[in-house]
């Protein structure tokens, strides 16, 4: 209550006399506004203060499928293992359920494999160079010449990863 007669206890009469209002745009922005009564002190009035905390939305893109993530060679793997998660609910919220599984085990994936690219494809350049100093002086040595092919199989792929991935980010690729 925000006003007393400032009667005996028994007399006394309270009154809630002042309102706050807020439209709907406000409750958008202000959504979790507080309104809080002080003590009367020596008035027959308490003040209101009213404290306004404005909300931030989490922006969250929208979740994109990247086909270089069908090049990773235990992607079905991955797949298969989010989506076999069944629950004892609706058919709809399984099917949320098992996406929500999906796109955490693509990030996963993203994270693990294809995050630092660029900087896995320049230590592989320099193994092959490495290789490809040592191999004139030795053009017969197979261990040699399996470890160059080993090296340029991987450096390709990581080189292919990245350019569908840079492709797809730069918007030359559609997302059909």
């Amino acid at each position: 209550m925000i006003w007393s007669d400032n009667r005996d206890l028994e007399e006394r009469i309270w009154c809630r006399l002042d309102r706050a209002l807020i439209n709907v745009p406000g409750i958008d922005i202000y959504g979790g506004a507080v309104c809080r009564v002080l003590p009367v002190g020596i008035s027959d009035h308490s003040s209101v203060i009213i404290c306004l905390a404005t909300f931030t939305r989490n922006k969250v893109g929208a979740f994109r499928f990247y086909d270089m993530w069908i090049s990773h060679p235990n992607f079905k793997d991955i797949m298969a293992i989010a989506w076999k998660n069944t629950m004892p609910e609706s058919p709809l919220f399984q099917f949320w359920h098992k996406l929500k599984a999906v796109k955490i085990a693509l990030k996963q994936l993203n994270r693990w494999e294809f995050l630092a690219i660029s900087d896995r494809m320049n230590q592989y350049r320099a193994m092959l160079e490495g290789i490809q100093l040592v191999l004139p002086g030795d053009l017969l040595n197979s261990v040699l010449l399996d470890e160059e092919k080993a090296v340029l199989d991987t450096l390709r792929s990581y080189w292919n990863r990245n350019k569908v991935f840079s492709d797809k980010r730069q918007g030359l690729i559609g997302c059909d």
